[in-house]
């Protein structure tokens, strides 16, 4: 084994959302097209692009291209420690369908016969969401960077929530607090903290809130091989990427540098990666997104790694990679 199975590594230091680079990308609504046929709308995140992150990114890199570990050419997490594909609905909230999805992860591999765990990032995004509207009435450090609904949020203050409080069960999470996840649930309701924390406690399916005081690893300088040695020990890793106007309606992604410039930028998105291919210098990344199993191949599709260096090169918010051992 490259790590020791499942052992706990202390988050790095914290990511920071920049506001202040040298071009900002809105996130309207775009339509995706999906392989019934059907058409969903989503949001993406906000992108903040700066060129000059790209000169820091190429040279640790290339820094590191020598010192790679020896790595299998291609390996896939088990279906049974992945965890099942569902639908953001029309937020940007894909960063927490990715974190929760890491985390659900990890207690798949502690218990692969519990394939129906599912925990609630509804349940999360609305007490994100009352955090966000108390402004300075809310100081905790896990404050929102973003109003989860619709602007989304990036993962650092995420986890911070979990870590604190935990993530119920989403069948724990009752609809007399007006929050059953629909997929599209956008008025979700106001719910205190105090609310959230008392439905965390009390669910029935965990010894402990689950999430609360696990240590997630948070590398805010990754590199293909940190994904890769991840994945080859059944790690799922939640990645941030740019989303170009093509990909939308793919679902084999793959960078083009002739046309994905900053004036064909989507907006962002947050994936969890459960596997990859190695061949002739090039690796291709399999992904579960969260725009429901009607899109792709069943709810994965597929990724290069210049999408995620490139990510990594003009977007420094995305500049990151998330995984739980």
């Amino acid at each position: 084994m490259i790590l020791s199975p499942r052992s706990i590594v202390i988050a790095s230091s914290a990511l920071t959302l920049s506001l202040s680079a040298t071009a900002a990308i809105d996130t309207p609504s775009r339509a995706v097209v999906k392989s019934d046929g059907t058409v969903s709308t989503y949001r993406l995140l906000p992108v903040h692009l700066d060129p000059s992150h790209k000169t820091a990114v190429a040279a640790r890199l290339q820094a590191l291209s020598a010192h790679h570990p020896t790595l299998p050419d291609q390996h896939q997490i088990a279906a049974n420690v992945t965890p099942a594909v569902r639908d953001q609905g029309e937020r940007g909230t894909c960063a927490y369908f990715a974190t929760v999805g890491v985390l659900e992860s990890y207690y798949l591999a502690q218990s692969p016969k519990n394939k129906d765990i599912s925990l609630s990032e509804e349940c999360l995004v609305d007490v994100r969401n009352w955090m966000s509207d108390q402004g300075s009435n809310y100081t905790g450090s896990d404050q929102p960077s973003l109003r989860p609904d619709p602007n989304g949020d990036l993962p650092n203050s995420i986890i911070l929530t979990i870590t604190k409080s935990g993530v119920p069960a989403a069948t724990r999470y009752s609809s007399t607090l007006d929050c059953t996840y629909d997929g599209n649930n956008t008025n979700g309701g106001d719910v205190a903290l105090t609310d959230y924390v008392a439905t965390v406690s009390t669910d029935p399916n965990a010894s402990l809130p689950y999430g609360k005081g696990l240590n997630f690893s948070q590398n805010v300088a990754p590199t293909i091989d940190d994904i890769k040695t991840l994945l080859a020990n059944d790690i799922p890793v939640e990645v941030g990427i740019v989303v170009y106007n093509e990909y939308m309606n793919g679902v084999d992604w793959r960078f083009d540098p002739a046309n994905d410039n900053d004036s064909n930028v989507a907006g962002g998105h947050a994936i969890l990666l459960t596997g990859y291919s190695t061949a002739n210098a090039k690796t291709i990344f399999t992904f579960r997104n969260s725009w429901g199993t009607s899109w792709g191949n069943s709810g994965f599709g597929t990724i290069d790694d210049a999408i995620l260096t490139n990510s990594w090169s003009v977007a420094p918010s995305l500049d990151f990679i998330v995984s739980l051992h």
